[in-house]
Order: C-alpha cells, then sequence, then structure tokens
C-alpha cells in the first residue's frame, strides 16, 4: 500500500476489500514522535501531514496508522462518538504520546474515563533490547522506570530491555485517574 498510489489504494482497500464504511482516509507521515493532531474536514484534503497520532469526530473519515515493532494505539469514545490512533514506539512513548491522544479527545468534550483503548501488538520487555541512550530517559521517568528491565549477562554485560505495551497502559491510567 505504500507506494506511489498509496493513498489511493489504501481507500479501495479499506473502502472496497475490507468494506469499511469510510469515505476518506487520513494517514499521517510517522516521525516517531508525539504529536496528535484534530482531524478536520479541511485537513482531510491536506495531502501531507506529519504526526504520530490523530483524533476525529467525523464518521466518514478512516484513520491509519503503520507499524511494525512500534504498537498502534486505537481508541474510542462512545459516549462523544471520537476515535482515534497513534503509532507509539520508543520515541513516541518517551513524549508520551498516549498522553496526548487522551489529551487531544479532550478538545472533543471527552473525558479520559469514557475513552477505550486499545493497544496493538508490538515490541515487548522479552524482546526489545535497546541501548544505554534509550534507556537513561525510561531509568529516569518515574513513572515508566519499572518497566525498563535490566539483564547481566556473564556477569558484567549489561542488557536493557524495553516494555512499551506496559509503558504505553502506566501512561493511559496515569490519564485515567
Amino acid at each position: 500500500l505504500g507506494d506511489q498510489n498509496g493513498e489511493e489504494n489504501r481507500q479501495r482497500v479499506l473502502r472496497d476489500a475490507a468494506e469499511v464504511g469510510c469515505r476518506r482516509v487520513f494517514s499521517p507521515i510517522l516521525k516517531h514522535g508525539s504529536s496528535v493532531v484534530c482531524v478536520t474536514p479541511d485537513l482531510l484534503d491536506r495531502k501531507t501531514i506529519v504526526a504520530d497520532g490523530a483524533v476525529t469526530d467525523l464518521d466518514y473519515a478512516c484513520l491509519t496508522v503503520t507499524g511494525a515493532d512500534c504498537s498502534p494505539l486505537f481508541a474510542y469514545d462512545p459516549k462523544r462518538r471520537v476515535f482515534g490512533v497513534a503509532h507509539s514506539g520508543w520515541k513516541s512513548t518517551e513524549g508520551y504520546i498516549a498522553s496526548n491522544l487522551i489529551s487531544a479527545f479532550c478538545k472533543y468534550g471527552s473525558r479520559p474515563r469514557d475513552i477505550r483503548v486499545a493497544i496493538g501488538p508490538g515490541i515487548c520487555g522479552k524482546c526489545y533490547e535497546v541501548g544505554e541512550e534509550a534507556a537513561e530517559f525510561f531509568r529516569e521517568d518515574s513513572l515508566l522506570r519499572r518497566y525498563v528491565l535490566l539483564h547481566l549477562v556473564s556477569g558484567k554485560t549489561t542488557h536493557w530491555f524495553l516494555d512499551l505495551p506496559r509503558m504505553i497502559r502506566a501512561q493511559l491510567e496515569e490519564d485515567s485517574v
């Protein structure tokens, strides 16, 4: 779907093959940051929007994000009929994109306790080894430091692992308080 006709292909697949009832597809260009945009009709007409998350109440729009090892977030407020998506890799998680997603919902009048969020598959503490640079921020963050896992190999070698889904969940739980 990522070729030169990417947007057209995404719309065709979502509309025809998957039978998703949307007239417009919104796919931001991901930068591994923590920005979340509120999608309005005029924003749908723009070809390139750089963001790692999107929220809207437009019932004819379909919001998409891509991911490989980064966790996608899918959110919905059934009371306000607002929905959103986000892409959360380690840099986005470091930037608290999950919290930014909830904040964007609040711009539509949503209350955090009404928002339902699904965390899609992504890398976890069993397999996501990172270097000292990535581990450093999380080790200093009072909320997230318990999800930086230290493994000692051969007595002296330090290996750091991040559990992104648990970090994302911790951020969401903090926002719902």
